[in-house]
C-alpha cells in the first residue's frame, strides 16, 4: 500500500528541505520506493539531491517545471 507524506510550512528556514531529504533517505534505506516532488520555487530539494542549478534554470526556461504543470501552461 502506498502512503503520501507531505512536509509543508510557509515560513522559511524551518528545516523542510533537510527533513524531507533525510526522511526520504531513511525510507529508501529501509527498502521503500520514494518519489520526491520539489514544489519550492528556489528548487532547494532538487539542488541538495544532486540536480545542477544550471539544469534547473534550463528546465524552467523550457517550461518543464512543476510550476508550469500546476498552472496549466504545460501538459
Amino acid at each position: 500500500m502506498s502512503k503520501i507524506i507531505a512536509i509543508a510550512n510557509q515560513k522559511g528556514g524551518v528545516g523542510k528541505t533537510t527533513s524531507t531529504r533525510n526522511l526520504a533517505h531513511a525510507l529508501k534505506e529501509a527498502g521503500h520506493r520514494v518519489l520526491l516532488i520539489d514544489a519550492d520555487p528556489q528548487g532547494s530539494l532538487s539542488l541538495v539531491t544532486g540536480i545542477d542549478g544550471e539544469e534547473l534554470v534550463a528546465l524552467d526556461d523550457a517550461g518543464k517545471t512543476i510550476y508550469y504543470a500546476l498552472t496549466g501552461k504545460t501538459p
